[in-house]
């Protein structure tokens, strides 16, 4: 009980601080009330195409942190092994790490079409933290077991999934965790810059544009939804991989 109260009670507090200010302001168009969020969510979750946009959002999403993970893993790996390649890596990680969302957003458009903005950015934002956390996981891991396991004839193949792995996963699922924030927040900025149809990002802009922050409230709490959903079914996966290699 007592840990419900935790989780439960702050939310609340900060709800009550957000009715207090929208009361205070009197006026819907500056900050609409958390009860009208709720109801306008509620008649948003009843169209069609409400669901459709937000699939079309949470798949390019999920496309692009996918290929940056994928992308990550075979350079980490070959830049662990090649200091010559590891150090033509930093320059890009470096500048993808430092230089303003925004800067990449315009640039972007300049190439490619707006459709595909998001899969870039998400792309883009997420590669530093997987290529570093995961070269760092290398550079940690226990050297003994890895001479252990070669004296004793064990297959590569099965080095890297019951020794390996375990000891990468935990700081894979600590950048896991950081990329999907990171990739929702970078993917729908890029959205509202470029304005792709039938994305999270142009109804946000519409709402902008008609000062209807019910509408703007609504499309944000969805996406701390997906966002929340998206780290969880991340977590998950993880979870089973070090499951599957500890049973091995």
């Amino acid at each position: 009980m007592e840990k419900v109260r935790e989780r439960i009670l702050p939310p609340l507090v900060w709800i009550g601080i957000w009715q207090a200010v929208s009361a205070g302001l009197g006026s819907s168009l500056l900050l609409a009330s958390p009860l009208q969020v709720a109801r306008h969510l509620i008649g948003m979750l009843q169209k069609g195409q409400t669901w459709q946009i937000m699939v079309n959002s949470t798949a390019f999403v999920l496309l692009g942190f996918t290929l940056s993970l994928l992308l990550a893993v075979p350079c980490a790996v070959a830049a662990y092994h090649c200091p010559f390649f590891r150090r033509l890596m930093m320059p890009p990680v470096r500048a993808m790490r430092s230089v303003p969302v925004a800067s990449f957003i315009i640039l972007a458009l300049v190439f490619i079409s707006s459709k595909y903005l998001s899969i870039l950015i998400a792309f883009t934002v997420s590669f530093p933290l997987f290529f570093i956390e995961l070269l760092a996981a290398l550079g940690n891991r226990d050297r003994a077991l890895a001479e252990v396991s070669v004296v004793f004839g064990i297959p590569w193949p099965e080095r890297v999934w019951r020794i390996d792995l375990p000891q990468i996963l935990p700081g894979l699922s600590t950048s896991c965790r950081t990329a999907t924030g990171v990739c929702w927040k970078a993917a729908v900025a890029a959205e509202i810059i470029g304005i792709p149809r039938h994305s999270i990002g142009e109804q946000m802009h519409m709402a902008k544009l008609y000062l209807d922050t019910a509408e703007l409230f609504s499309w944000t709490v969805l996406i701390l939804l997906l966002s929340a959903l998206f780290e969880y079914a991340v977590q998950w996966l993880i979870r089973k991989l070090e499951k599957s290699a500890a049973a091995l």
